[in-house]
């Protein structure tokens, strides 16, 4: 009976939803799971999450630059100013994306308040930035596979001055469930290209230096072999005889 409570909390939300997010996450699942190339994916994601659920969105990866993060905005002129705001939070990412590692579940903030952004600015310059981009509702979803938490993705309303609500947080995590797994599908795929590449290139190292080794050992043993024939044949005069051995002792010697 446990076993059965458990599937029916999981299942819960999808019963909830509408039948357009139902369509909405199985077009989803299909497209998130049609490549194993990262940047494909990540690319697809953005464009599911802009502009059906966010005005702007950010995709926080374990090990990624604030420069390389994924971003996505609804007006792609605002696209250098959200990153001006991810560069001032540094690596470590922003106020949000923190507050959602540290507690390891998702945040929602239905309107967004002023003391916010006041916290969250490293800077009054930061603090501008940030004005500038007019956020008024927050979703917040950790990317994770099991217990293993490498990621967050932010969902914004800003200039559409839509806010989020309960509903709208059900259907951000059972997207970005679907995405965790094909961000972590295309991560170890990319890993184990990259393990390959390096596994062929020592393979080809090898046989270069195989080569190598071959061609130098062969040179002076042809010298060797040819005045050991002739030592044999017995018509060397003495003087050769003796330059005949410090060639061999030479050659052997290399």
């Amino acid at each position: 009976m446990r076993g059965d409570a458990r599937s029916w909390q999981f299942v819960t939300p999808l019963l909830r939803a509408s039948r357009a997010d139902l369509e909405f996450l199985c077009e989803a699942g299909e497209l998130l799971n049609s490549s194993l190339d990262l940047q494909s994916t990540l690319s697809k994601l953005m464009r599911l999450i802009v502009p059906r659920l966010a005005d702007y969105c950010v995709v926080h990866l374990d090990g990624y630059e604030p420069d390389a993060v994924p971003v996505a905005h609804v007006d792609p002129n605002k696209l250098p100013l959200l990153r001006a705001i991810l560069l001032g939070w540094g690596p470590g990412g922003s106020h949000s994306h923190r507050q959602v590692v540290r507690a390891g579940r998702s945040l929602l903030i239905e309107s967004l308040p002023e003391q916010f952004l006041e916290d969250a600015a490293q800077t009054a310059e930061h603090l501008a930035l940030m004005r500038q981009l007019r956020p008024c509702s927050l979703l917040v979803v950790p990317l994770r596979i099991n217990t293993s938490q490498f990621g967050s993705i932010t969902f914004a309303r800003s200039d559409s001055g839509q806010h989020y609500a309960p509903s709208d947080l059900l259907l951000a995590e059972d997207l970005t469930r679907r995405a965790a797994a094909a961000i972590d599908n295309a991560r170890l795929y990319e890993l184990s290209r990259t393990q390959r590449a390096m596994a062929e290139a020592a393979t080809r190292t090898k046989d270069e230096f195989v080569a190598m080794v071959s061609h130098e050992l062969r040179t002076p043993l042809n010298a060797i072999m040819g005045w050991v024939r002739l030592l044999r044949n017995g018509s060397l005069s003495e003087a050769t005889r003796e330059q005949a051995l410090e060639v061999v002792e030479r050659n052997a010697n290399a």
